[in-house]
């Protein structure tokens, strides 16, 4: 593992925990490809990265983030999590998922 990597891990974690989509879209290359985890097309550059992160947010406004395992390398890492929350419309979320980045 890197402290370059692991740093960026916790920067771009930490943007998800402040629900800011401007910051996590600014992580994000121009190029990137950001697949959503409730099934919706994959986001493709900032702009549409940070409409997506902007509508998950609304959709759970409370949504919470449990890190369950994490893996990091030289240029990659691999996280799972447990979301909660509650939806704009009451229902509970409880999703678990396995995230990853790499250059």
């Amino acid at each position: 593992m890197t402290a370059t990597t692991r740093d960026l891990f916790d920067r771009y974690h930490a943007c998800w925990e402040a629900r800011d989509p401007d910051r996590i879209a600014e992580l994000h290359t121009v190029d990137s490809v950001f697949h959503l985890h409730s099934g919706q097309t994959p986001a493709h550059g900032r702009a549409a990265i940070r409409e997506a992160v902007a509508s998950t947010f609304e959709l759970v406004p409370d949504l919470k983030f449990e890190l369950v395992s994490l893996r990091v390398g030289e240029d990659f890492w691999v996280v799972q999590w447990k979301l909660t929350g509650k939806s704009a419309s009451g229902a509970a979320v409880n999703v678990d998922l396995v995230s990853c980045a790499s250059s």
